[in-house]
């Protein structure tokens, strides 16, 4: 106590202008500590939780604003202009900054996920948002990754996702990283497409590439350690370069990723097309009226309903499997195959 008080008395008795936090520590350190905070302020403690629920917390003051009714309207609005869930992204943008980069100063691979999880939130919360307001969320059953080129340091890259397909349990999300690198004039009269060909991106070709025209031994595999040159893995990679997919914005998918999702509220799983039901993205209006009614007038908000009530409807087994239609279903049957090679690559 008596090193305190000396310490204390000792402070007090310097100038005002001495009196500054650490006045003992040399400039050139504080300038290097202040430096060390900007260059790495975008990993601040708690600045991934914001980027991450902001989404949410925006959505849950809008059903709080609004009311519950005001904001399903406005949110089947939005719906009937986008009626098709294949049409819908979620896009989000940032730099390759100092404390993503790795020792090569590329993307760490690392923060491929951990930027990702931002942009998979708000397509979860603005594709399926009535369905989060009687206590569903969404957990994260496992995730893929196939690396095709680096994001150099200082480049700005795009995150878009989007859903691919659905199951009775698992929803596919695919999250794709794209740079539009500045193309010299040379370039484009050598590698641009005709002006007449369809330069529409199909997300789904790039996801869901034809495994049955690759023989999965692709001499060149995915980038990665521990990443297997051979097998689905590496046939999706070589899919990709046999036919990439042309976008008309000019952008370069430089990494794709594939996160399987399942509904739940509480320990019960609610099935995609159950909880895209809820969602109201049936295409049906009486469907529509249907799932807003549960959350409106019921006195639990759907809970029930969502906990198993749904199996005692008299068309259960139809109910939500015409969100998305045959697209759906494709998607579905192309993703189960992919993802369960890649797991028996990976356990072999």
């Amino acid at each position: 106590m008596q090193l305190i008080a000396v310490i204390r008395d000792y402070i007090l008795s310097l100038p005002k202008s001495d009196r500054l936090i650490l006045p003992f520590v040399p400039k050139w350190v504080k300038l290097g500590f202040i430096l060390i905070i900007a260059l790495n302020v975008q990993s601040f403690p708690f600045a991934w939780h914001v980027r991450l629920w902001k989404h949410a917390v925006w959505t849950y003051w809008q059903v709080w604003t609004k009311g519950r009714k005001g904001f399903l309207d406005e949110y089947r609005r939005k719906v009937e202009k986008m009626p098709n869930l294949r049409d819908v992204r979620a896009t989000q943008s940032r730099m390759v900054f100092v404390d993503d980069c790795d020792y090569n100063f590329h993307l760490s691979n690392s923060c491929y996920a951990k930027n990702g999880d931002a942009v998979r939130m708000q397509y979860c919360i603005d594709s399926f948002g009535p369905v989060f307001t009687p206590g569903v969320y969404i957990a994260m059953g496992a995730s893929h990754y196939i690396f095709f080129k680096e994001i150099p340091f200082l480049s700005n890259y795009t995150m878009e996702a989007s859903v691919v397909g659905w199951g009775e349990k698992w929803m596919y999300v695919l999250t794709e990283f794209i740079i539009h690198p500045k193309k010299s004039k040379k370039s484009r009269t050598i590698g641009a497409p005709p002006a007449n060909a369809d330069t529409k991106a199909e997300v789904p070709a790039l996801a869901v590439p034809n495994l049955a025209s690759s023989s999965g031994t692709s001499s060149e595999g995915p980038s990665g350690t521990n990443t297997p040159q051979n097998g689905p893995a590496g046939a999706v990679k070589k899919a990709f370069y046999d036919a990439p997919p042309v976008r008309a914005d000019g952008g370069v998918v430089c990494c794709i990723t594939m996160h399987e999702y399942c509904f739940k509220i509480g320990r019960v799983t609610v099935p995609p097309r159950i909880a895209m039901y809820f969602a109201q993205r049936s295409p049906s209006p009486q469907a529509k009226d249907h799932a807003r009614d549960l959350l409106l007038k019921s006195k639990d908000r759907g809970v029930k309903w969502l906990r198993g009530g749904w199996k005692e409807e008299p068309n259960a087994d139809e109910l939500g499997k015409d969100v998305g239609g045959e697209w759906a279903e494709v998607g579905r049957e192309n993703m189960e195959r992919v993802l369960s090679g890649m797991s028996a690559t990976w356990s072999s």
